[in-house]
């Protein structure tokens, strides 16, 4: 919310950010990336960028990338928090 004694902040710092690096080389473990395994819950209605994809381009970055397409927006564990608890606490056990 705009209106909250800390959003000027928030904004601020993000002047104060190294610039992005793409998934390709945040994850692409030939590019020196993180090569572990990766979920990205994604809010299908997001209107900061185009949901679909984004989430078709993690899906190519690796095979083995798990995407949950949820019926949400752009701050989707906000939102949804215990629908993206589930799918976080499944796939930790699947995959430790």
């Amino acid at each position: 919310d705009s209106y909250d004694f800390g959003a000027k902040n928030v904004i601020i710092s993000g002047g104060k950010l190294p610039s992005p690096q793409s998934a390709n080389e945040l994850l692409d473990p030939a590019r020196e990336g993180f090569g572990g395994p990766v979920i990205v819950c994604q809010g299908t209605e997001d209107p900061l960028n185009d949901a679909k994809l984004r989430a078709d381009q993690f899906e190519r970055v690796r095979d083995d990338i798990e995407i949950k397409r949820i019926a949400a927006g752009h701050c989707v564990m906000d939102e949804k928090p215990a629908e993206v608890a589930s799918y976080l606490v499944d796939w930790m056990k699947a995959k430790c």
